[in-house]
């Protein structure tokens, strides 16, 4: 059978990504084999086998299989619908797994995941990493008036920054545009750290960056924006078993438009999301009697909060943590659950608005409010605005006013709430990228039978096979990375050959023997 009838190409990578305090040795989990079983005229059985290495002290690793389309966000675990060895694996060899699969004519990435706990309980750590000093250091880069006419420069710093900061933690990042009259054009920030288990369950924290036209807009909204950047500085550092995003909304101002925009264009390519902590204004505080007042109609709704915060003189000094009885109470619970075990120092007020909170419009005036009317759980974290705050929407709004110890406690609490929500792991993983094209026909995928190097090549590449008694047919194919013919010959006695016609990019090369392919992706680099 010819090689341009193929149908698919495979290639396999090992990756190995750990945090530093959540690092263990000999991990190894390496698809050795793949292959694929026509059953129907419209779909295919993929076989994987896997080989496992585990530490000495580690008894099994949670095996899952999970599969993403070119292009999402994020891969979703299909572990449900394959058979073979999954969930709880020991280490050993020859293990496989098999499900079926449409016979789709788009690429589409597999990964194999080995989960496995952390030795020792992470949480307190991770919560001691929030960094004044660095939460003050982005609130004086983002400080200004940073509105669309009126601080137009401010805003683009600001843009510039959570652009810089996301890239520096390693943090993947899209930027969603939506339109705003004629002339402006907002954009969403969303920047995503990949889960390792259930990838499309999903977590978000942060707020919106942009202000009124009159206001530098430290705690309104400056003091989010600062939040979620030290949330994601120390988030980033370790791996979770689901998906955690930072978000940054624009025009909130002008009626929660940003946020508005990414709840109405939400699909499930994005994943699952399983609970937002809006930030809100969390810098200002007050020990002082009488600098908290509350909205009309509120000692009715709340009379145990409203009692609380009487008997303590009217005290600015805790932070509101506000969800809704429809969909919220669960993770309202847990946040402040989380500020009482990690951060007890931080006093916690939580209301839970009746159903969406129509009756009580003071608590929807924040980029939470779109998610409660979709349905998806969402707090409000806040230190109560212009209830607290004397320089709302104020030129006075800057970042001495600010207590940056109360700001530190405030993230300390919400990243142990989505710590926690989001399963810290030791995960390690192997994917496969798989390319489809149009004819059908069946083949067995090698891969690892031979090596490539230097990789990334120049002018030339050598190839070096594992067996050096091999069989293998030396007639060579590369194909680029859209399944087109570049290439083709045979290698010469010294196993190398020319790549000097290729431009830089990526490239499958392969050899066919009998009824099987051997396979292997190098990269040109000039």
């Amino acid at each position: 059978m010819s090689i341009n009838k193929w149908y698919f190409l495979v290639c396999a990578f090992t990756t190995f990504v750990f945090a530093s305090s959540l690092t263990a040795q000999n991990q190894d989990l390496k698809i050795t084999e793949y292959t694929i079983t026509k059953y129907g005229l419209d779909s295919f059985e993929y076989n994987i086998t896997y080989r496992l290495t585990l530490p000495e002290e580690q008894d099994f690793a949670r095996i899952s299989v999970q599969r993403r389309e070119k292009g999402s966000d994020f891969y979703y675990d299909i572990s449900d619908r394959a058979l073979g060895d999954i969930g709880n694996i020991a280490a050993g060899s020859d293990y496989s797994v098999s499900f079926k699969e449409p016979n789709l004519q788009v690429p589409f990435d597999l990964k194999l995941c080995a989960n496995i706990d952390p030795e020792v309980d992470i949480m307190a750590a991770l919560v001691e990493q929030v960094d004044s000093v660095q939460l003050r250091t982005n609130l004086e880069l983002i400080q200004g008036i940073r509105h669309r006419t009126e601080g137009a420069e401010q805003l683009l710093a600001t843009q510039n920054l959570i652009r810089a900061r996301f890239n520096e933690y390693g943090i993947r990042m899209r930027e969603d545009t939506f339109a705003f009259g004629p002339t402006y054009d907002g954009i969403n920030f969303i920047g995503s750290q990949p889960g390792c288990g259930q990838n499309d369950k999903v977590w978000l924290i942060g707020g919106h960056y942009d202000t009124v036209d009159e206001s530098p807009g430290a705690d309104d909204n400056g003091s989010a924006i600062a939040g979620m950047l030290e949330a994601a500085r120390v988030l980033s550092q370790y791996q979770f078993e689901k998906k955690i995003s930072f978000v940054a909304w624009d025009l909130e101002e002008d009626g929660l438009l940003g946020s508005t925009d990414f709840v109405r264009q939400l699909d499930t390519t994005f994943g699952t999301i399983e609970g937002y902590l809006n930030f809100e204004m969390i810098g200002y505080f007050s020990d002082k009697p009488n600098t908290q007042s509350l909205p009309p109609g509120f000692n009715q709704l709340f009379p145990v909060q409203e009692q609380e915060i009487a008997n303590n003189q009217f005290r600015g000094d805790f932070i509101s943590n506000v969800g809704n009885t429809q969909n919220s109470t669960e993770i309202m619970n847990a946040f402040e659950l989380a500020a009482q075990t990690y951060v007890p120092d931080l006093k916690v007020i939580s209301l839970a608005a009746p159903g969406t909170g129509a009756i009580v419009p003071d608590l929807r005036r924040s980029d939470h409010t779109p998610f409660w009317l979709a349905d998806i759980p969402a707090l409000m974290i806040t230190d109560g605005a212009n209830f607290r705050n004397p320089n709302y929407h104020s030129e006075r709004d800057v970042l001495d006013s600010l207590n940056f110890t109360f700001m530190s406690q405030v993230v300390q609490a919400s990243v142990a709430t989505i710590a926690e929500s989001a399963i810290p792991t030791i995960c390690f993983t192997d994917e496969v990228e798989i390319t489809m094209f149009p004819s059908v026909s069946q083949k067995n995928v090698i891969l690892n039978s031979f090596s490539l190097f230097p990789n990334p090549a120049n002018n030339q590449i050598t190839i070096q096979f594992v067996d050096a008694e091999n069989t293998i047919n030396k007639e060579y194919i590369i194909h680029d990375i859209f399944g087109k013919e570049v290439q083709a010959g045979a290698l010469n006695n010294l196993s190398t050959l020319n790549t000097s016609g290729l431009a830089n990019g990526s490239y499958y090369i392969s050899f066919n023997q009998d009824n099987a392919i051997h396979l292997a992706k190098f990269v040109i680099q000039k």
